[in-house]
């Protein structure tokens, strides 16, 4: 029943076949999360710049961008 050390000799064909394809399937998911991993690392890459270039947007509830930029606004209505 799949047991036997030799199983691999006496393979029905069906079962060879069901086996190449989730060898490729595991292949497959090997390489994706290898592409993500290296997607992830850009994009942790990406946050650090933003929050260098942009350090009010560290505020994880958005209420300092927010009032920053309300007062932006404010200030701007005030000149014109």
């Amino acid at each position: 029943m799949g047991n036997d050390s030799d199983e691999y000799l006496t393979r029905d064909p069906e079962d060879n076949q069901c086996q190449n394809l989730l060898g490729t399937e595991i292949a497959n998911g090997e390489r994706r999360l290898n592409e993500l991993g290296v997607t992830i690392g850009h994009f942790q890459f990406l946050k650090t710049a933003l929050l260098a270039r942009f350090p009010e947007a560290a505020d994880s509830n958005g209420s300092a961008a927010t009032a920053n930029r309300a007062e932006r606004m404010g200030r701007r209505d005030e000149v014109g």
